[in-house]
C-alpha cells in the first residue's frame, strides 16, 4: 500500500452511487484507487452516518450493510472515530472558518490523522481550509 494518506468527504461516496452525479466517474475512480491500494482512504464516521442516510432513504437495506462491513474490513480505509480531540479541533475549525460543523469535523479528522488531502468537490470547503490541502477528485486522480 501506498504511503499517501487522503481523507475523503462524503460527497465522494454519495456520487460514486450515482451514475447520473457530474462527479460520478471521477468519484468512482478515486473509490476504486483506494480498494487497489494506491492511497489509505480515510473515513470519518460522520461520513459513516451521512452515507447511511443515503443509503436508507434510496437503497435496499442490504447495500448500507456492505458499505459498512467494505469500509471496516478493507485494508486501505481506515475509518476514525469522533473523539474528543476531534471533537475540540472541529470546534476551533468551525470557529475560525464558519464551515458547517460536519465539514469541520472532517477537516479536524484531516489534520488529526496527518492526511495530506481532503478531497471533495465542495468548494467552499478549499476557500475556508488551507490545510490539509483541499483537493478535487479530478485533481487527486492526477497526484496518485
Amino acid at each position: 500500500m501506498s504511503g499517501i494518506r487522503a481523507l475523503l468527504d462524503t460527497n465522494v461516496f454519495i456520487a460514486a452511487r450515482s451514475p447520473d452525479e457530474g462527479h460520478y466517474r471521477t468519484s468512482k475512480a478515486v473509490l476504486d484507487g483506494a480498494d487497489e491500494g494506491r492511497f489509505t482512504a480515510i473515513v470519518s464516521t460522520v461520513t459513516l452516518m451521512e452515507v447511511g442516510v443515503g443509503y436508507l432513504r434510496g437503497g435496499p437495506p442490504e447495500s448500507r450493510r456492505q458499505f459498512l462491513h467494505h469500509v471496516q474490513t478493507s485494508p486501505n480505509f481506515r475509518v476514525v472515530p469522533v473523539d474528543v480531540a476531534v471533537a475540540d479541533a472541529a470546534a476551533v475549525v468551525r470557529h475560525e472558518s464558519s464551515l458547517k460543523l460536519p465539514d469541520a469535523v472532517l477537516v479536524a479528522t484531516a489534520r488529526q490523522e496527518q492526511a495530506s488531502w481532503l478531497v471533495t468537490h465542495d468548494d467552499r470547503i478549499s476557500k475556508l481550509v488551507k490545510s490539509p490541502v483541499v483537493i478535487s477528485t479530478e485533481r487527486f486522480l492526477r497526484e496518485i
